[in-house]
Formats: C-alpha cells, structure tokens, sequence
C-alpha cells in the first residue's frame, strides 16, 4: 500500500500565523510581568515617611509641590552664584516665583505664610537652609518647607552628601503645624513631616531601578 502524504495549501501562512500569534503572546506576558514589577519595586521603594507627588497629593497641594519644586532649582542656583548668600522671601516674591509670589493663584491656595527657617545646623564647610510655607486655611492646603542641605570642601568645592542626586528635599505636613527646634531629615519624620518625592518621568524609573 503506497503512503501519500498531503500538504496543507498554505503552509507558508500558517507558520508566519504562528509566529506573529507567539510573538505577540510573548509581548502582552513581558509587558504584564513588567508593569507588575514596576508596582511591586515602587511600594518598596517608597519609605513609611514619604508620599508621593502625584498619587498622595491632590488638588491645591499637587500644584504648591510642583511649584516648589522647580522653585527649589532657583533658590539653588541663586545660592552657588552668590554663595553663601540664600534669596530672602521678599526677594523670590519681588521676582515672581511660585509658590512664594502672593498672587490670585496663592489666595486659592491656603494663603500659606512663607518664611525662612533658621536650621540650627549650620557649619563652616555645610550650607543648610530651610523655606516654611505654614497654611493658614488646611481645608485648602496643608504646609509645606524645603530643605536644603549640601557641603563645600575647604577649597570652595561644591557637593551633596553620598548618595543624594539633589541637594534638596521637599516636605509636607497636613492640619497641624509643627517644627522641631532643629530642622534635619530626622527632626521633620519625628514631628509627622512627610517627604514629597517625585516619582514621575525619569526620576520615577531612576528610584524604581535603584
């Protein structure tokens, strides 16, 4: 008996089906075990003492934060062009900067009292410097205060203490205000301060990939 064997009529399309049909399976499973990951590394990453910028924040304080980020960037250019000078408030205000400038946009947004605060650390080579945005309306916003921090060799070399990417953090605390009577990282988590921390774009991949 003679065995004849049958080809299918379009063998050549059901094997380029088969491999796109894979392909694609591959893709979807990669991109779901990454999007998970990403969820799992972020809850880790994201210490008991910090919120993040943009899902613990709403409204008015969302806006205070932006504003007081790109603003810190300011203030620290100011401060290493005219070192060891820091811009007054009365000086940020006069030049328009959010969130210190009292604007119609400031009226809607807790009227917060800007000061400076003195950090009681301060030393010959390490420049602290505190900025206290107390609320005076905590149903339209709560407080805010940025603290810089950064060293300068004995020969004027200018640079941040190991490990940190900026020479500043943002914090916020909401109803009630309290601060300690020395102003560092470890005094503001003490007193119920919250690190805002900007987990969006590149900074968001950089935490999450530490």
């Amino acid at each position: 008996m003679a065995a004849v064997t049958v080809s299918p009529l379009r063998q050549r399309g059901e094997i380029l089906f088969l491999a796109v049909s894979t392909a694609v399976i591959l893709l979807v499973a990669a991109g779901m075990i990454a999007l998970k990951k990403g969820k799992t590394e972020g809850a880790k990453h994201l210490k008991g003492y910090q919120i993040s910028g943009i899902s613990d924040l709403t409204g008015n304080n969302q806006g205070i934060f932006t504003d007081l980020y790109t603003a810190a960037l300011d203030i620290e250019y100011y401060h290493q062009t005219n070192h060891p000078a820091w811009p007054a408030v009365t000086q940020l205000m006069g030049d328009k900067i959010a969130p210190f400038l009292k604007d119609e946009l400031w009226q809607s947004r807790g009227r917060l009292d800007w000061r400076e605060q003195p950090t009681g650390t301060d030393a010959a080579l390490v420049n602290t410097k505190a900025y206290v945005g107390k609320s005076t309306n905590s149903a339209d916003a709560g407080s805010f205060l940025v603290l810089f921090e950064h060293y300068h060799s004995s020969d004027g070399t200018y640079y941040l203490a190991g490990g940190k990417e900026r020479s500043y953090t943002i914090w916020f605390k909401n109803n009630t205000f309290d601060l300690p009577a020395t102003i560092t990282e470890g005094t503001l988590v003490q007193n119920g301060w919250k690190e805002v921390v900007s987990y969006t774009g590149k900074d968001q991949r950089k935490e999450l990939n530490r």
